[in-house]
Order: structure tokens, then sequence, then C-alpha cells
């Protein structure tokens, strides 16, 4: 029989009711592409169904199950068991290091950030700086899905540094403004003067 949809529900099973004396619980990290989709074919629409399709910090089942734990100690006392780990890293999400260089900062932001506070912008978000020769290599952390190229970065750092601080400026040249011929007609035009 079988206990859970896994990444959607538990089972019938496998609740807890009044009579319950031992619980066992379980974290787990579910790739998107293997839950999308799956509840909507079932007919399903959960939470945990909707979390991990949107993606779900890998690393996050151990710190959950240590606070799940400590609230059913807090709520109804027991005896904890010791917490057995099964994962396989070959199956978990890689962490990409993304090139973030000076010159691509200033070109997209139009200003210099001084390379210390790039380092500590990029730091505080919790992410991992070495420095490079034209800029630094950053691995973001496993919860960070939306940075993945270098322009994320940049964009974190334009929010961080403040956009208060880039300078508003209008594109150089003089704008041109092409006059419609005179000689030739769209076809709306031609219908119009031949309905009238």
């Amino acid at each position: 029989r079988p206990i859970a949809l896994a990444g959607l529900m538990g089972g019938f099973d496998t609740r807890v009711t009044d009579d319950t004396t031992a619980v066992f619980l379980e974290a787990a990290h579910f790739a998107p592409a293997a839950i999308m989709g799956r509840g909507r074919k079932l007919g399903l629409h959960t939470d945990a169904g909707h979390r991990f399709e949107r993606g779900v910090d890998p690393a996050l089942p151990r710190t959950a199950i240590e606070y799940a734990t400590r609230l059913v100690l807090d709520l109804a006392g027991g005896t904890p068991a010791p917490v057995t780990e099964a994962v396989s890293a070959a199956d978990l999400p890689a962490t990409a290091t993304i090139g973030l260089r000076r010159a691509r900062i200033a070109r997209v932001l139009g200003i210099q950030i001084a390379d210390a506070d790039v380092e500590r912008i990029l730091r505080a978000l919790g992410m991992d700086v070495s420095a490079t020769a034209d800029g630094w290599l950053v691995t973001a952390p496993s919860r960070r899905f939306d940075i993945a190229i270098e322009e994320d970065l940049i964009e974190e750092l334009a929010r961080i540094h403040g956009y208060e601080q880039i300078p508003t400026t209008l594109p150089g040249g003089a704008s041109r403004i092409a006059m419609p011929s005179e000689t030739r007609l769209d076809d709306l035009s031609v219908r119009r003067q031949l309905v009238a």
C-alpha cells in the first residue's frame, strides 16, 4: 500500500490520530521536473506540490526536520530518535559558479561600484565570492534559484547598492520622427477613402 504521493500528499495510513504514540517525521527534496504537472494530472492542488514545482532549497530538509522535531517535543513531549539521512548527491541540483566582470557591472548600471562594496553586498546575500583578474567568481546559495547568470548578480548589486545611486540619463543624440510618405498610402487609408 502506498504511504504517500511523493512531493504532493501523505497517505491515509500514515496520518496522525488521537491514538498515535509514535511519529516518524520525513523531510525531502524533490526536483521541480519530478513534481511538475503531477498534481494537476491527479486532480490534487496541494501546498507541497506548489512549493516543489517552484523549487525548494535542497539544503532545507535537514533544517526542517530538526525544527519540526523541536516543535513536536515542545508541544507533545517524547523522546527523539536519531536522524537518518539518505542523500543522493548526484540527484541534487548543482550550484553554478558565475563569472561577474567589473566592466559588465559598469556597462549595465552606468556606474562603478567599489570592489569592496561588491564583495560586501554579495557576501551579505550569502554568496561565496572569490576575486579574479577582471572581477569575481560567485556561487549563490542553494536557496537562490533566481541567480543563474551574470545579469542576475548585477540586478542584486543594483538593488542593494540602491537604485537611487544610479543616475538617470536620457539617451544621447537627436531623435528623428519619420514623416509618413505622401505618395504611399496604407491599406486602411485606401479602404476608408473607397468606402466614403
